[in-house]
C-alpha cells in the first residue's frame, strides 16, 4: 500500500523531472504548494478543499514558507516545512507520515551529456540509464524524519539540503527537491511541496 500512496504523489511531480547554514536569499515568501492528488477511491481532485469535499476524511497539507532559494554549489540550507492535518467529516486520528529522500531526480543541461536530448528522453521512457541524472536524494536529510499529526494539528519540521557540487552549466538554473513523504498506514489525502534552490555560485 505504500507503494501505491507514493505513485499517486508522483502523478502530481512528472513534470519536475523534466525540467547548518542561513539562507543565501529568498524570493516571494509565499506557500508553494501542489494544487491537485489522485487517489485510487475518488479519482482526482483540485486542492485539499475539493478532495475532503469529495470524500476524503483527511488532508495532509505539506507547505514550504519560500517560492526560490538562492543558494551555492556546495552549500547547506535549512528549510522549514509545515505539515497541516486538514480534518474531513470523518477525520483520521492522525497521519504518521515518514520523510525519506525525495521523489524526484535532476536532468542536468545537455550541454553536459554525451547523449542527445532525444536520446534521453528516449532512455527515460525506455527505463534505461540516462547520462547527467542526479538522484539527489543523498542531498536531503530530515529532523525529525518521522512524525504524528492529529486532526486540526499544525507541525514542523526542517529539511536539511546540501547543495550538489553541479558543474557550472546549472548556474542560475533552479534544481527542486520534492520531499518524499509517506504514511505509515497507507493514508491516502497527501499534498506535497517542493523546495526550489536557484544555483547562484
Amino acid at each position: 500500500m505504500q507503494k501505491k500512496t507514493t505513485k499517486y504523489m508522483l502523478a502530481g511531480i512528472v513534470a519536475v523531472i523534466a525540467s547548518v547554514l542561513t539562507l543565501a536569499s529568498v524570493q516571494n515568501a509565499s506557500t508553494l504548494q501542489f494544487d491537485s492528488v489522485t487517489t485510487g477511491e475518488i479519482g482526482y481532485v483540485a486542492g485539499p478543499d475539493a478532495y475532503l469535499a469529495s470524500g476524503g476524511r483527511s488532508a495532509l497539507i505539506v507547505s514550504v514558507p519560500f517560492d526560490i532559494i538562492e543558494a551555492k554549489r556546495g552549500q547547506n540550507i535549512d528549510v522549514p516545512i509545515t505539515l497541516t492535518h486538514k480534518a474531513g467529516k470523518n477525520p483520521l486520528d492522525a497521519y504518521v507520515v515518514r520523510f525519506e529522500g525525495v521523489s524526484n531526480s535532476l536532468i542536468l543541461p545537455s550541454a553536459v551529456s554525451k547523449q542527445t536530448p532525444e536520446e534521453r528522453s528516449q532512455a527515460i521512457r525506455d527505463n534505461k540509464p540516462v547520462e547527467g541524472l542526479v538522484d539527489l536524494s543523498p542531498f536531503i536529510t530530515y529532523s525529525p524524519g518521522r512524525i504524528s499529526i492529529a486532526a486540526g494539528e499544525t507541525k514542523t519540521i526542517t529539511a536539511h539540503i546540501h547543495v550538489p557540487e553541479l558543474p557550472d552549466e546549472m548556474i542560475g538554473k533552479h534544481v527542486r527537491f520534492v520531499p518524499n513523504v509517506a504514511d505509515e498506514n497507507a493514508n491516502s489525502g497527501i499534498f506535497p511541496s517542493m523546495i526550489t534552490v536557484k544555483v547562484v555560485g
